[in-house]
């Protein structure tokens, strides 16, 4: 109930306050947490963002810098709630399209973690698996094992099973974490997994590497 008169009240007497442009403006990037203005220039498709928040910021109830060089932003936390459940409303497909724009525009700039975050929210599979097939290796070179076990955790684990890649990062990180044998039933849902040999051979080849680590005299 408080969170519903919170909402209210942020739209009665902020929102409604609020010329149409600047509160479509704050709609649609409300999802998107951290903000820049070359963010939002190509996750909306425009070329003016920069000089928006600036000018939105003066409203601290509303945009609030996180640095001294207005180079980047994010929305008052109750506000980006309000903002982001308005525009799942009205327009579904469009929350979608910004989504899937700004994992595009993080992962040209290598922020992996926000790339595969918004490809979640913007309920795209496909491209979470592609990402964390494709980032996954070298995140774990690095030692964020945990980061990529985040990512498996944020997909339905149908999909994980059924592909050879993610369950080999998911046996990774579980050696990771000291589960040897939790890795050696992932290296099986990988064979089940793999297919097409042309296709999945260094994925093989990898497998038949961590497996020859794991196993054991007594680890069949």
């Amino acid at each position: 109930l408080a969170d519903r008169e919170i909402s209210e009240y942020m739209r009665s007497e902020w929102l409604q306050r609020l010329p149409p442009d600047d509160l479509d403006f704050l709609i649609r990037v409300s999802g998107l947490g951290w903000l820049s203005g070359s963010l939002i220039d190509f996750a909306l498709e425009r070329n003016d963002s920069g000089a928006m928040l600036a000018r939105l910021a003066s409203s601290p109830l509303v945009i609030v810098p996180l640095d001294r060089r207005g180079s980047s932003y994010r929305l008052h936390y109750l506000m980006a709630e309000v903002l982001d459940a308005e525009f799942e409303r009205v327009d579904r497909e469009a929350r979608r399209s910004v989504a899937i724009r700004a994992s595009d525009w993080f992962e040209r700039t290598g922020d992996i973690d926000r790339a595969v975050a918004h490809a979640s929210r913007a309920d795209a599979p496909e491209r979470m698996v592609r990402l964390i097939a494709t980032h996954g290796p070298a995140m774990q070179t690095v030692g964020r094992h945990h980061s990529v076990d985040r990512w498996l955790a944020m997909l339905p684990r149908d999909i994980v099973l059924s592909n050879g890649a993610l369950c080999l990062l998911s046996a990774s990180t579980s050696v990771a974490k000291g589960e040897g044998e939790e890795a050696l039933i992932w290296l099986k849902f990988a064979d089940q997994a793999v297919a097409e040999p042309t296709d999945t051979e260094p994925v093989r080849l990898e497998m038949k590497a961590l497996r020859s680590m794991l196993v054991t005299s007594d680890i069949d």
